[in-house]
């Protein structure tokens, strides 16, 4: 018995949150950006003097391949650039439920219309 009375004691005594969760109505979304550094993929093209390979009779009379010319070529090589660029870091959206308008900020990309549930909590 004395159990019981101190665990009701305790209940009575502690803070106590009441919650509720209901379906609200998405009225507005707004999306928030912010600059992150990404690597971006470029392409940077140029002539060059490329050889041109060939046999060629060495001092011993073997052939062997060597540089015979040069020619000028067109090449292009991937390059990574690091770039600072704009993107969404989290939406901020307004509801409507029960009367009650709403504000909070997620990272899911809702639209107006949409039902999402909220959680609503009184504390004693």
């Amino acid at each position: 018995m004395k159990t019981l009375i101190a665990a009701l004691a305790l209940m009575l005594s502690s803070n106590t949150a009441i919650a509720e969760t209901y379906y609200a109505t998405v009225t507005k979304v707004v999306p928030v950006y912010g600059e992150v550094v990404r690597n971006v993929p470029q392409q940077r093209c140029n002539y060059v003097m490329a050889p041109i390979y060939g046999t060629v009779r060495g001092h011993d009379g073997r052939r062997v391949v060597a540089v015979t010319g040069f020619q000028r070529e067109y090449q292009c090589q991937a390059i990574m650039e690091k770039r600072i660029v704009m993107e969404i870091n989290h939406y901020y959206v307004t509801y409507h439920v029960n009367g009650t308008v709403g504000k909070t900020y997620t990272r899911q990309n809702y639209h107006v219309g949409d039902k999402i549930l909220v959680t609503f909590s009184i504390e004693r």
